[in-house]
């Protein structure tokens, strides 16, 4: 799945190292559906809020500007051939027993937009 990201800067600095890190993931049940992609965003941008920044980071991202917006850049997010099996099979996010009739499996996008500022001494994230 190709994917790529509209940011735009609605803030009054200049967000520097603009990231949007993203993974995926296959739904198949109102658990997988709704509370594990909350879960795992939180796992993913966390880990990246608590790293520390460095000199010259805001480098390695896209700058936007105040009421400017960026789309240069996209992400390309795939699934292993066993994660998709364990979908169809129904090994994922299902206890008990098998239901009856077609089996809906929902491909989940989760992940955030990171960036620093100037002045900021953290990573800051929406």
């Amino acid at each position: 799945m190709n994917i790529v990201p509209h940011i735009e800067n609605i803030g009054h600095s200049v967000a520097t190292g603009v990231v949007s890190p993203m993974e995926i993931f296959l739904a198949d049940d109102s658990n997988t559906m709704f509370k594990v992609p909350l879960k795992r965003q939180k796992h993913l941008c966390d880990n990246l809020a608590k790293t520390p920044l460095l000199h010259g980071q805001e480098s390695t991202g896209v700058v936007i500007f105040p009421n400017d917006s960026d789309s240069s850049w996209g992400y390309g997010l795939g699934l292993s051939k066993a994660e998709v099996d364990a979908a169809k099979d129904g090994r994922i996010g299902v206890k008990g027993a098998n239901k009856v009739g077609p089996k809906l499996v929902v491909p989940i996008v989760y992940g955030c937009v990171d960036y620093v500022y100037e002045t900021s001494d953290r990573h800051h994230q929406t």
